[in-house]
């Protein structure tokens, strides 16, 4: 089962509905560790370290930062980015279905992208 850090970009009602429709689905937000305003390094850090995959809608910053981890050979766990494109509804369901995978198998490669 994969476990979630939600970074500070994430819409906060998404994160909600899923713990109220999905309550088996682990997820901590950046707030609620105590990381809001944290750079995206520091959030990948403490992700890393609870062995947890970053969930994140901040596909400029976020994602140069994890190519980069990946150039470097820096060590984490991966990131899921989420769409803006896509519905409350339908984000919710596959956060939950990502939860489902199995980490080594969903995120061989640690860059992945929710898609309906």
């Amino acid at each position: 089962m994969i476990r979630f850090a939600v970074d500070e970009s994430f819409d906060g009602r998404i994160i909600e509905g899923v713990r109220l429709r999905y309550p088996q689905v682990d997820l901590i937000t950046a707030q609620e560790a105590g990381m809001s305003g944290a750079p995206d390094p520091e959030v990948f850090d403490w992700a890393t370290e609870l062995g947890r995959v970053v969930l994140s809608r901040d596909k400029s910053s976020m994602k140069e930062l994890a190519e980069e981890y990946c150039r470097l050979g820096l060590p984490f766990v991966g990131v899921l980015f989420a769409s803006d494109r896509y519905s409350i509804g339908m984000l919710m369901d596959q956060i939950e279905a990502w939860s489902r995978r199995e980490l080594d198998e969903a995120f061989a490669y640690p860059i992945q992208f929710i898609q309906p």
